[in-house]
């Protein structure tokens, strides 16, 4: 499952980056009114599909599944939201998620990148 390679260490570290602004976004922030805000408003819709995505990727699902599983998931919660008493739907929260998304997948395709191979050419003599 894991392999000691930039690519494992990235999703690795993603991961977790994802976790810990989830759980950082949960924090209460006394004190500091605008940072409570902004992070438990949109730092969670942010963090959250960036934890969603690195996890999915780790367990090995490929880019496109991991990405439509994502959104599918996402889109369902913002829906569960629109439909249940008492929860506020801000379709911002879709903007907040296409960035999480979107931070995951840039960063899972920069540790794709392979070097590219520097090739000696044979010189002859005759």
């Amino acid at each position: 499952m894991f392999q000691d390679t930039k690519e494992g260490r990235i999703k690795i570290a993603s991961m977790f980056a994802g976790c810990f602004g989830t759980l950082a976004s949960i924090h209460d922030y006394k004190g500091n009114s605008r940072l409570e805000t902004f992070l438990h408003s949109y730092g969670q819709d942010v963090c959250l599909p960036f934890a969603i995505y690195s996890a999915l990727r780790f367990v090995g699902l490929k880019q496109g599944f991991t990405l439509g599983y994502s959104i599918i998931g996402l889109t369902a919660l913002e829906i569960a939201d629109l439909i249940t008493p008492n929860q506020t739907f801000d379709p911002n929260d879709f903007l907040a998620y296409t960035t999480g998304l979107g931070l995951a997948f840039l960063i899972d395709r920069y540790s794709q990148q392979k070097k590219p191979q520097k090739t000696i050419t044979q010189i002859s003599f005759p």
